[in-house]
């Protein structure tokens, strides 16, 4: 194999991180973190207003089909998110990322990237479940069950084309997306001033965090968040271990078209 193509043990793959001291570490991660966080949150909830503003202004005909309308609106918020996470550090602080801090070494994912994947898979899966039984032990009122906010509503689906517009937007852009952000940006900046360890947790703790949905406390996606937090790690190991985001974004690719399958694909298919 060659020696750019193999795995890295990700608690020995060591970077030059900064030499601060502690508390000057720790304020950076933190403020990385809710960099993200903020971005993120304002960024959806600007898009909402402004689709909201189109509708009552009587100019949101081209908005009428829910799901070409939130796979648009998926696009926008992932394209200015990224871009203003790492545009304005830059301008404001000259703080730039380069595509290689993001984790893009490659072109395209290598065998190794894909062979990883459904091994990832199966084993984070094994472990949220494990996760999930203990967690319905300790705490028997805890709701496994509860369905993820994703935006869009099986029922709603009427043609294949709509079919393949939510494919694109949950296992082919937010997959890619994502990874950029929390596994590429996010992880970039906190491994300049923590080992791969902390790394991996505190970016699989701010992805779960994002996956919470919007509601009181009763109303949150706990159940949502905690799986994304196991997953998180998984998909932090291979970006460390690999030492490229490929790995993780073909893993997360994989999980979410799983769950296209099962809870929209397998519907539509069988409603028709």
């Amino acid at each position: 194999m060659h020696k750019k193509d193999s795995i890295k043990n990700p608690i020995h793959n060591k970077i030059n991180r900064s030499k601060k001291p502690p508390h000057i570490r720790v304020g950076m991660c933190v403020a990385y973190c809710i960099w993200v966080i903020t971005v993120f949150v304002a960024v959806n909830y600007i898009t909402s207003a402004i689709i909201g503003w189109i509708v009552r202004s009587g100019h949101g005909d081209w908005l009428g089909n829910a799901n070409v309308a939130q796979t648009l609106a998926s696009v926008f918020i992932y394209v200015v998110t990224i871009t203003i996470a790492i545009y304005f550090p830059y301008k404001l602080f000259h703080d730039k990322t380069e595509i290689k801090d993001l984790g893009i070494k490659r072109k395209l994912p290598n065998w190794v990237d894909v062979g990883l994947a459904p091994i990832a898979y199966f084993t984070s899966l094994l472990c949220i479940f494990g996760v999930m039984y203990l967690i319905k032990q300790f705490i028997p009122g805890f709701n496994i069950e509860q369905r993820q906010q994703v935006g869009f509503n099986p029922s709603t689906i009427t043609t294949q084309f709509e079919l393949i517009l939510v494919y694109f937007t949950l296992a082919v852009l937010a997959p890619v997306a994502e990874e950029t952000l929390f596994r590429g940006y996010l992880f970039g900046k906190i491994r300049r001033y923590f080992s791969v360890v902390p790394t991996v947790f505190i970016t699989a703790f701010i992805f779960s965090v994002m996956h919470l949905g919007v509601g009181f406390l009763t109303d949150l996606q706990w159940n949502v968040a905690l799986a994304t937090f196991v997953l998180g790690i998984t998909l932090g190991w291979l970006r460390a271990a690999t030492d490229n985001l490929w790995a993780s974004i073909v893993l997360h690719m994989l999980q979410n078209t799983v769950a296209f399958l099962f809870l929209f694909a397998v519907p539509f298919t069988v409603g028709r």
